[in-house]
């Protein structure tokens, strides 16, 4: 139970120092020297048996967010394997395919696909979520955007 507990920790300190990062990227900042290290270590997170883990995408990854960024490019600029992402609950609709967002940082990025509408209702039912990037596919004509983000959703704490 131990081991679980401190992966539950490290997986909060690790979406919490990429929200931080994420922030200063956007502002153009220089990455901090760890961050390699710490996408790795999100990755090995997810080898963990004691973490449970779901796959996901980014739906919805074309066009630009809310406040303006091409999302594709900034997926291509920004993301790599092992990059944490904040999930965003957008409403509280029933039945909504727009109801829970990725976001890094501040920025937008895309929305959690409709089929997977149990992590909506996860984090109203009180489980503290949050993804990490897998993989992010690149266009064949267009390189320097990305076409796909595959994801894995990690379910941190159990609220009930």
């Amino acid at each position: 139970m131990a081991s679980a507990d401190l992966g539950r920790a490290g997986a909060c300190d690790l979406a919490r120092q990429s929200h931080q990062n994420a922030s200063v990227a956007a502002l153009g900042s220089p990455a901090p020297i760890g961050q390699q290290r710490r996408r790795e270590s999100a990755l090995a997170l997810l080898k963990e048996e004691s973490v449970r883990s779901y796959p996901s995408w980014i739906a919805e990854l074309k066009g630009k967010s809310p406040a303006g960024i091409e999302r594709r490019r900034y997926a291509y600029e920004h993301l790599e394997p092992g990059e944490a992402l904040v999930l965003f609950r957008e409403r509280a609709e029933p039945g909504d395919k727009h109801g829970v967002s990725y976001r890094h940082g501040d920025v937008h990025l895309g929305y959690v696909p409709g089929r997977h509408r149990w992590i909506a209702d996860a984090i109203d039912d009180g489980l503290r979520l949050f993804a990490i990037v897998e993989t992010v596919k690149t266009g064949w004509i267009f390189r320097r955007r990305a076409t796909f983000v595959r994801t894995r959703i990690v379910v941190l704490t159990d609220g009930r």
